[in-house]
């Protein structure tokens, strides 16, 4: 069997070749992972938009907002949490949630 580092070594036009394809395919890669991303955000952005349309117009409850962004199990537990420790109080929790449902309807305006 031949020794293939030696080989390459020996041949350094095929050795430019396999970097320069993997070169390639690592940029490709990489520039469809961000057009991935930047659909996923920009979806996901357009979705909030209309929740807030929606509650904006008084169609949907803000508390129904809340659940349909996925806001409602994570963020109750970890706001339960952080009022049982003490690190919150319970009116900064509604400062908070309030806030944050001005701003989905603040957004949907915009």
């Amino acid at each position: 069997m031949q020794n293939i580092p030696a080989l390459l070594a020996a041949d350094t036009e095929a050795l430019a070749i396999i970097f320069g394809l993997t070169a390639a395919v690592v940029i490709i890669g990489y520039g469809l992972y961000v057009l991935q991303t930047m659909s996923q955000t920009r979806q996901r952005e357009r979705t909030r938009r209309e929740i807030a349309a929606y509650v904006a117009e008084g169609t949907i409850a803000p508390e129904d907002a809340a659940v349909l962004l996925g806001l409602a199990p994570n963020v109750e537990a970890s706001l339960a949490s952080a009022i049982a420790s003490g690190k919150l109080s319970a009116e900064d929790v509604e400062r908070v949630v309030r806030s944050t449902i001005a701003g989905a309807r603040t957004g949907a305006k915009a």
